[in-house]
């Protein structure tokens, strides 16, 4: 599924400056008490002028 995140009291994305890079912004992604429902693919797309770039995680329970 590659629809965008929905945020809520549980699930929350927030950005806080990257002080290794002049320019750079680090982009987190915060589970409270995640579950099995939680399991999947996450993806993180980033477009601006000089492009785009894309990484992804998977979160996986054992």
């Amino acid at each position: 599924d590659e629809s965008p995140l929905k945020t809520d009291n549980r699930i929350k994305l927030s950005t806080e400056k990257d002080s290794s890079e002049p320019d750079g912004t680090i982009l987190l992604l915060e589970i409270n008490d995640p579950t099995k429902e939680d399991q999947a693919k996450y993806k993180c797309v980033v477009k601006n002028g000089e492009g785009r770039n894309e990484q992804s995680l998977n979160l996986v329970f054992d």
